[in-house]
C-alpha cells in the first residue's frame, strides 16, 4: 500500500488528478485495501482543488466505514474548508474532533483560531488559545 500511496500522492503533485484518482479505484482490484494514509491523500487532493462537497462526502463515508480518523484527517478537512472560504463548517469539524477524542495539534489550533478571529469572535480565539497553551502546544507564529 504505501507504494500505492506514492504513486497516488506524486500524481497529485504533479497536477494529475485524474490519474491519481484512476489508481485510488484502482486499490480494490489489486487486491488491496486502502488505508488511512491514503484516504488523507483523497481527502487533501480534493480540497486542494475546491471539490468541498465531495471532499466532505469522502470524509463522512469514511466515518460510516468506521476508518480511525485521526489528527491528519480533521487538519486536511479543515484546511480545505479554509482554502475555498467554507470556514463556518470549521467549529462543527473542531467539536466533532473532539468528541472522536482525538487531539488537536498546533495546525488545528491555528486553523481554528484563525476562523474565530477572521469572524470577530475574539473571545472563542482567546479561550482556544489558553486551550492550546494548556495542552502544551507551541503556537506557530500566524497564531500571533
Amino acid at each position: 500500500m504505501k507504494v500505492l500511496n506514492r504513486i497516488i500522492f506524486a500524481f497529485a503533485k504533479c497536477r494529475q488528478i485524474d490519474q491519481a484518482f484512476l489508481i485510488f479505484h484502482q486499490i480494490k482490484g489489486l487486491k488491496c485495501e486502502p488505508d488511512l494514509i491514503t484516504y488523507n491523500i483523497v481527502l487533501d487532493i480534493l480540497g486542494r482543488v475546491g471539490h468541498v462537497d465531495k471532499m466532505l462526502h469522502k470524509f463522512s463515508s469514511m466515518k460510516e466505514a468506521s476508518i480511525s480518523l485521526d489528527v491528519v484527517s480533521y487538519n486536511t478537512l479543515l484546511n480545505g474548508l479554509k482554502k475555498v472560504g467554507r470556514v463556518d463548517m470549521c467549529p462543527v469539524y473542531f467539536k466533532d474532533m473532539g468528541d472522536s477524542r482525538i487531539l488537536p495539534d498546533m495546525l488545528t489550533y491555528t486553523t481554528i483560531i484563525d476562523y474565530f478571529g477572521r469572524s470577530g469572535n475574539v473571545e472563542e480565539s482567546l479561550r482556544l488559545f489558553s486551550d492550546m497553551k494548556a495542552m502544551q502546544i507551541r503556537p506557530s507564529i500566524y497564531i500571533y
